[in-house]
């Protein structure tokens, strides 16, 4: 393992705009990182081997925040960039997806077109919804980029019925959060207006 500014160095060589340090966040959202969480994150990106492989399947590496939050936690963070600023179905205590899941703090590594995360192993699973809105936000905040403008993706967490929850259509009244009728049997990636607008229930 390369240490310090050299692995930053490295990573963005390999990933360009699709790798986001937390300095970059800092400075577009205000967000404060210490100077221990700085350093502990510049020593532990992804090797140069996996961050190839990133590049090849259309992923991105971004910092997470300096302490984990739920998808509500990531909403006030910045309300404006939410399609339901305050309130909204999914604020509902009896909504656990939204209040108990969290980001984790670290790096993220995840799909810009379809919602899987590589963890630390390689090990590849689904993303949940607040790491995609996560990556929404970031990317928009940071690189003036909207992800998921024209389509939403089923993310693994499921909300109160047992749906999978949407994440996407990120237009100027901001990102929505749906639920999904699993009837229609799609499977995780995005979805198209088309399909979405008889899929997604709630915003």
């Amino acid at each position: 393992m390369k240490k310090g500014t050299e692995n930053i160095k490295i990573a963005s060589e390999i990933l360009g705009d699709d790798f986001i340090t937390p300095e970059e966040i800092s400075a577009a959202s205000g967000i404060i990182y210490s100077p221990f969480q700085l350093n502990l994150l510049k020593g532990f990106i992804p090797e140069p081997e996996p961050l190839h492989i990133c590049k090849s399947t259309e992923c991105a590496v971004i910092a997470l925040p300096p302490s984990s939050r739920s998808l509500l936690g990531v909403r006030m963070l910045n309300r404006k960039l939410f399609y339901s600023g305050t309130g909204g179905w999914y604020s509902d205590k009896g909504e656990r997806f939204s209040h108990k899941e969290k980001t984790g703090t670290g790096w993220l590594t995840i799909g810009k077109t379809l919602p899987i995360i590589v963890d630390s192993r390689g090990v590849v699973r689904n993303a949940t919804a607040v790491e995609v809105a996560w990556l929404v936000k970031i990317f928009f905040e940071v690189r003036g980029i909207r992800l998921l403008k024209e389509g939403f993706v089923r993310t693994s967490s499921r909300d109160s019925t047992g749906n999978h929850v949407l994440v996407g259509l990120f237009g100027h009244q901001g990102l929505h959060i749906g639920g999904y009728r699993e009837v229609f049997g799609i499977g995780p990636g995005i979805l198209s207006p088309s399909v979405a607008n008889t899929t997604f229930a709630r915003a």
